[in-house]
């Protein structure tokens, strides 16, 4: 089983196609409704990683803070907290930016509904190392050095596309956060089989 992960950028209906090593799997194209909303609660959220500048206390977490494949998205969080009293700082979406090298253009910055809490989503075009901070007004963080790789494109032999499946493909999903479904893959005898390679998926609005 493998899970896809795809976030959708407007409002409105989405048809998303899956295809395995280039055929459709079966029952593709699928739908699904891009609705307002987008950034997921802070009880999901991870800031395990410091980034302090001479003024803020800041914290960021999220896959996109560790690592990254092309043609994904890499999803940074992105926790602001005055240095001297430790609490939250009321900022607003013009006050934060997250900062790559090399430049990154794809970058959409969210605000939480919690105060200090702001999302980052980013997606690189080209393999490497990118250097990754925050800045915050007038003050820049440290950097954190983040890699990002192209994917795999083997796939399995015995993956016979008519006869595998999605699961979990939500009829509604939020604009601009990330939502899941599964692909079970199978063989000619209808027999699950590992995937070994990234999924090609296209959403068309």
């Amino acid at each position: 089983e493998y899970t896809v992960t795809y976030t959708p950028t407007q409002e409105g209906p989405l048809t998303i196609e899956v295809n395995l090593d280039g055929e459709p799997i079966r029952g593709s194209p699928f739908t699904a409704n891009a609705v307002a909303g987008g950034v997921e609660p802070e009880s999901v959220m991870t800031f395990n990683i410091p980034l302090d500048t001479e003024h803020y206390k800041i914290r960021i977490g999220g896959k996109g803070a560790r690592s990254g494949t092309i043609g994904k998205i890499g999803t940074v969080y992105i926790k602001v907290l005055d240095k001297k009293t430790k609490k939250p700082v009321d900022l607003n979406l013009e006050d934060v930016k997250l900062v790559t090298d090399p430049v990154v253009h794809d970058i959409r910055l969210l605000a939480s509904s919690s105060k200090g809490t702001f999302v980052a989503r980013y997606a690189p075009t080209q393999e490497g190392v990118y250097k990754i901070s925050v800045r915050v007004k007038d003050d820049h963080s440290k950097s954190r050095n983040v890699t990002w790789r192209n994917p795999d494109a083997v796939f399995h032999l015995g993956v016979v596309p008519a006869l595998s499946e999605v699961a979990g493909l939500s009829p509604v999903v939020p604009v601009d956060s990330p939502s899941t479904f599964s692909i079970v893959a199978r063989d000619a005898d209808g027999k699950p089989v590992p995937l070994v390679a990234e999924i090609p998926v296209l959403c068309v609005d």
